[in-house]
């Protein structure tokens, strides 16, 4: 009984001292132990793209975002040059921010584990709706 109460008191403050037990991404997870960074930092390929009423999922077939530790992220197509900006995690950590050259955009982070991450952003008029479905290369 004594071990029982040690096993759970240690759980208990195991998931006292995760990053969150609020679920700060409506779809998930509710906890994890990796940092939102570490999770965000991975190359990305694009399972889902939806923007301005249409699925343009197709046009991102072959293209990477690559989001590195040293706040750069390179979004590669197919042939292309890589387009560079950098990246910060804004607004408590709800928002990933991208710049590229003077354009700053927040997408809202709907999920993110490790291996899958959903990011979607409305236009100020909240008439156009981009959703990115986003599953790990490596």
């Amino acid at each position: 009984m004594k071990h029982l109460l040690i096993i759970l008191s240690g759980l208990s403050l195991l998931f006292l001292s995760c990053e969150r037990i609020d679920p700060k991404y409506p779809e998930g997870p509710i906890v994890s132990l990796y940092p939102a960074a570490d999770r965000v930092i991975n190359t990305w390929e694009w399972a889902y793209h939806f923007d301005q009423g249409l699925n343009r999922s197709g046009e991102y077939a072959d293209s990477t975002l690559v989001i590195s530790d040293n706040n750069i992220v390179q979004i590669c197509g197919p042939g292309d040059a890589c387009r560079e900006g950098t990246w910060r995690l804004i607004s408590k950590k709800t928002r990933l921010q991208f710049i590229f050259g003077q354009q700053a955009t927040a997408y809202h982070i709907d999920m993110l584990k490790q291996d899958e991450m959903w990011l979607s952003v409305k236009d100020a008029d909240s008439v156009s709706t981009v959703i990115w479905q986003l599953v790990s290369v490596e």
